[in-house]
């Protein structure tokens, strides 16, 4: 992220430091203070398999595929319908009845993927990076449809751009990679 970095340990643990400024380091006393060691992160007794961090939030998808996002939200990139920032690890409900396989951060937006393949993005879309046409923030998660709706997707990522929105990309069990958002810099 942002001045954090997180690590997922043998067993399922997540731990995080840095900059606690925007909360993305998930305390469980909900601080916002910097943290020079390694400091665990509770997700409700859950197992954690995979983290991602942006450029002031984080999200992680527990081994039973449930999404947790916490930090920043001012651009919906918690995905929890509103522009909330959340110091503590919150389950992204509107993903609850769908099963998660990974998440990616970008600056201000998400990528995720589902067992399934279908793609979900939120957050801030002004360079066109949910891959829904531009339109600005998106605080709920949204599948993705055109030519990735006809695919099996097997991988996401975000890029942060240069001081912004940066941009998505997708990867299909055919191997084709498909790619959105801002591309001034090729």
């Amino acid at each position: 992220g942002a001045g954090f970095s997180a690590a997922v340990v043998e067993g399922g643990k997540l731990f995080m430091w840095g900059n606690g400024g925007s909360g993305a380091l998930g305390a469980a006393d909900s601080s916002t203070e910097d943290q020079s060691t390694p400091g665990l992160v509770e997700l409700g007794g859950a197992t954690v398999a995979s983290v991602a961090c942006g450029g002031k939030h984080s999200a992680a998808v527990t081994d039973d595929g449930k999404v947790y996002t916490w930090g920043s939200g001012f651009c919906g990139q918690l995905g929890h319908g509103n522009a909330e920032s959340k110091a503590a690890p919150t389950l992204v409900e509107a993903l609850a009845s769908v099963s998660m396989k990974m998440v990616s951060c970008g600056e201000t937006h998400n990528v995720a993927l589902a067992a399934d393949g279908g793609v979900y993005v939120w957050g801030l879309d002004v360079e066109g990076q949910l891959g829904l046409g531009a339109s600005g923030h998106k605080a709920l998660p949204t599948k993705v449809g055109g030519p990735l709706a006809e695919q099996q997707t097997v991988a996401v990522a975000c890029g942060i751009g240069p001081g912004g929105p940066g941009h998505s990309a997708a990867i299909t069990r055919d191997g084709k990679l498909y790619t959105w958002g801002m591309g001034r810099d090729g």
